[in-house]
């Protein structure tokens, strides 16, 4: 069915089915965890008959992930480089059922991607990249998506790195 926007969906309910219909799969999607909220304020297989119409109002709603390190003081810990699964099944299906359709991913650019310029950034990118990708494939059987939250660029991490790399050194942080 042509809908109007992303997730938009409507359920149709009649005395012996019910009908989700959408323009995408993210509506239907939607269109199923209505449902089932509704079963569960209800406590049992009780929708009432009719036809129930629903849009996002907005596009895009990202959260952070409340159990996940971010990568700054006090800790600079990055959540892409250890073995810690912050996104389990059941916090991504909550976020589903309240309504998120994206997270942030804490991470830092220089840790993330090497440069043949600057031989310290991207140590162990490859196991960074592939949490993120593992991150990735769980958050999309929810509809949600993952975003890379850095803040770039910025000055150089270090003295040393200032004075080694005197042409790159930009704005002096602290």
């Amino acid at each position: 069915r042509k809908m109007d926007c992303f997730e938009d969906y409507i359920i149709e309910v009649s005395e012996y089915c019910c009908v989700i219909s959408a323009g995408d799969t993210e509506g239907i999607r939607r269109g199923l965890v209505y449902i089932e909220d509704e079963m569960q304020r209800r406590n049992g297989a009780f929708l009432p008959k009719g036809k129930i119409s629903r849009h996002a109002y907005i596009k895009s709603r990202i959260t952070r992930c409340f159990f996940s390190p971010i990568n700054r003081a006090p800790k600079f810990q990055d959540e892409l480089y250890d073995d810690i699964d912050y996104y389990p099944d059941e916090y991504l299906n909550r976020l589903a059922h309240e309504g998120m359709n994206g997270v942030w991913i804490y991470t830092k650019f220089p840790d993330l991607v090497p440069s043949n310029i600057i031989p310290e950034y991207g140590r162990d990118s490859e196991r960074r990249i592939s949490k993120l990708r593992r991150i990735t494939e769980k958050c999309r059987r929810y509809g949600v998506k993952p975003y890379v939250f850095a803040i770039e660029p910025v000055a150089l991490a270090t003295p040393e790195m200032t004075n080694k790399y005197p042409e790159l050194r930009g704005h002096d942080l602290g």
